[in-house]
């Protein structure tokens, strides 16, 4: 099924090594549903599927020449592979692990830079491609190549290409994070109120790869998710979350900005773990958000 996309081979070849490892990990899960004794840079818990997850996506790309670096949330460094490779791969090997245990949907999200221009550039010009895993009750492939996004669905024992909707400018949908922070931004508080009011629904899995797979199904809706006193900048990675779900949603007329009203990817990345708040989805509603609650007028 991957040959009937326009890709160049050695990008093909990536989503070829890594196709099979939603199956993988659903067939290895009652093994890792503890958490493990590692803590990873950002200071948060691993679980031992995160671990296993992070393991299997290093062990299929160690042998592919063109890739000069891989970057993970599961290890504290670049891992240097080839010297005269041109991609750097960032990843999340597992979003929303600590929900696996209540047996709702996971990802996996990737994103694959000019390895010359990642922290020289902005997002729009060092992203090559972008693609994410949703394992749900049918898991789902989203590519982003050449601002094409295809939609594959693996059904049957095999992946079948689906149709892609444009993001419609209006929202019918929210997916709310950090509700910590209404205690403390009635701004935030008196939008998602008043939104709820005039008829949007609410709807947050606490995993980016399903609230996002959700905006995308639905062809709208908007994902909130700002920084807090904690979380200075946010608390999402920049690189390896939000750069590649900006790249895949805002290549069907979606938005995406962070807390200050800047374009995700228009940012010039500094180093491979920054963190970013992030707020995704239909246009006009993420224009409306950025106005009543960022105080900027797009």
């Amino acid at each position: 099924m991957l040959s009937n996309i326009n890709l160049p081979i050695d990008l093909q070849r990536i989503l070829e090594k890594l196709i099979d490892i939603p199956n993988n990990l659903r067939s290895a899960t009652s093994k890792y549903l503890d958490e493990s004794d590692t803590v990873n840079v950002h200071g948060e818990q691993s679980m031992q599927l995160d671990l296993f997850a992070n393991e299997l996506v290093k062990e299929a790309l160690f042998d592919l020449e063109f890739i000069h670096s891989i970057a993970s949330e599961e290890e504290d460094e670049l891992i240097k592979m080839n010297d005269d490779g041109k991609y750097l791969v960032c990843f999340d090997p597992l979003d929303g692990s600590s929900l696996i245990s209540t047996n709702q949907a996971v990802g996996m999200v990737f994103a694959v830079y000019d390895n010359d221009k990642v922290f020289d550039s902005p997002l729009k010009d060092s992203l090559v491609m972008s693609f994410y895993f949703h394992i749900g009750k049918n898991n789902s492939l989203l590519i982003n190549y050449n601002d094409n996004v295809t939609h594959l669905e693996y059904l049957d024992n095999e992946f079948h290409i689906k149709d892609v909707d444009t993001i419609l400018e209006l929202a019918k949908n929210i997916a709310p994070g950090n509700l910590k922070l209404l205690s403390s931004n009635s701004a935030y508080k008196d939008y998602l109120l008043s939104r709820l009011d005039n008829g949007l629904k609410l709807r947050y899995f606490a995993c980016l790869i399903s609230d996002v797979h959700f905006i995308l199904s639905k062809a709208g809706g908007i994902f909130i998710y700002l920084n807090d006193d904690k979380y200075i900048d946010g608390k999402l990675r920049l690189l390896y979350e939000v750069a590649p779900v900006s790249h895949i949603l805002c290549s069907l007329n979606a938005k995406s900005i962070n807390h200050y009203g800047q374009n995700i990817l228009d940012l010039v990345p500094t180093n491979i773990h920054q963190n970013s708040s992030l707020v995704i989805g239909s246009s006009v509603e993420v224009d409306l958000f950025a106005e009543l609650v960022l105080n900027v007028k797009k």
